[in-house]
C-alpha cells in the first residue's frame, strides 16, 4: 500500500545519501588525502595566529571521534569522560606539575609529543615518563576490573539458582 511506498522510498533515498556521501569521501581522500586524514587542527589553528592553540595538536586526536562513531552510546560516553579526564585534565597536570615530560618534535616550532613510549636510554623511563606512560596502566587496570565484575556480575545469578538447586537437592 501507500505506507510500503513511503517507506521504500525512504529507504531508497537513504541508500542514495550514503552511496552519495560514501562516493564524496572515496574521492576527496584520493584527490586530498591531507585534507582527511593528516589534517592537525591545533597546528591549522596555530598557523592562522591563534599560538595557544598548538596545546590541542597535543592532546587532541580525532581516535576519539573515531571510537564513538564504531561503538554504542554507553561505550562513547565512556570513552569520551575517560578521554577528557586522562588528556584534559591528568596529562595537562602532570606536566604542569613536573611529573610527566615530552619529547620536543619540532626545533622551530613549540610542538611537543608526550605519547612516547619508548626510550633509547632505559633509565629515561623513570627520570622522564610520559603522560601516556602514567595513563596507560590505570586504564588498563580499570579494564580488567570491570571485565572481572561483568562476568562476576553477570554469571552471579547462575551460580546462586546453581548452588539452590544442589542445595536442595
Amino acid at each position: 500500500g501507500a505506507t510500503g511506498a513511503l517507506v521504500a522510498k525512504k529507504k531508497a533515498l537513504g541508500l542514495l545519501y550514503t552511496f552519495s556521501t560514501a562516493f564524496v569521501y572515496k574521492v576527496v581522500t584520493n584527490y586530498a588525502p591531507g585534507l582527511i586524514f593528516d589534517w592537525h587542527i591545533g597546528w591549522t589553528l596555530y598557523q592562522l595566529g591563534f599560538t595557544g592553540m598548538i596545546h590541542v595538536e597535543n592532546f587532541v586526536t580525532p581516535a576519539f571521534f573515531g571510537a564513538g562513531m564504531l561503538s554504542g552510546p554507553n561505550a562513547s560516553f565512556s570513552f569520551f569522560f575517560g578521554s577528557v579526564l586522562a588528556w584534559g585534565i591528568i596529562a595537562p597536570a602532570l606536566v604542569k606539575n613536573g611529573l610527566a615530560f615530552g619529547v620536543a618534535a619540532s626545533d622551530d616550532y613549540p610542538l611537543v609529543s608526550y605519547l612516547g613510549l619508548s626510550f633509547k636510554d632505559p633509565s629515561l623511563y623513570v627520570t622522564h615518563p610520559s603522560p601516556r606512560y602514567w595513563l596507560l596502566w590505570p586504564g588498563v587496570f580499570i579494564m580488567v576490573v570491570f571485565s572481572f565484575s561483568d562476568i562476576v556480575i553477570t554469571a552471579l545469578p547462575s551460580l546462586i539458582s546453581a548452588f539452590l538447586v544442589f542445595m536442595a537437592s
